[in-house]
């Protein structure tokens, strides 16, 4: 949850950094029960990095999407 954290910090919003303090419990026990769903952590890797891309390149709208998809189910 590094790169969510970071992510949070670096968007600077107090809103953000607290909704994220409520759901970081539940977060982590959902991923340890969705572990076997990674076997290979760089498919972890290969699920965050556009986003990041979006992210650093500036791409607000890219971002949002990208975020906004990957909270969704499947």
């Amino acid at each position: 949850l590094a790169f969510h954290r970071n992510v949070i910090e670096i968007a600077g919003s107090e809103r953000l950094n607290e909704l994220y303090k409520r759901l970081v419990g539940p977060a982590l026990l959902f991923l340890r029960m969705a572990d076997h769903l990674y076997p290979e952590p760089q498919m972890i890797v290969d699920l965050h990095e556009p986003l990041l891309d979006a992210i650093c390149s500036g791409d607000a709208e890219r971002a949002f999407e990208l975020a906004y998809r990957h909270t969704e189910p499947d």
